[in-house]
């Protein structure tokens, strides 16, 4: 994903990006993409401007660990959710 994105900063029209939190999918696994340090990544790249969708909200309410962490770091970057 950060190649695509980075191969767009080439191109006359700009695009920018939201950092998904969860899947759409509850899964009893997680991708590394929702990890902390996928999520790190994702929300730190300068052409993520804010966090994106949320369906998890289960996750939210229960604390989760992971969620509550994407939510606190999108919030330190001042970016919007």
């Amino acid at each position: 994903v950060k190649d695509i994105m980075e191969k767009t900063t080439a191109h006359p029209v700009k695009q920018f990006f939201w950092a998904r939190l969860d899947p759409q999918a509850r899964s009893k696994t997680r991708s590394y993409a929702y990890t902390k340090q996928g999520l790190s990544e994702m929300i730190d790249h300068p052409l993520v401007v804010q966090g994106g969708e949320l369906t998890d909200w289960r996750a939210v309410l229960e604390e989760e660990e992971e969620m509550l962490f994407g939510l606190k770091r999108v919030r330190d970057r001042g970016k919007r959710m």
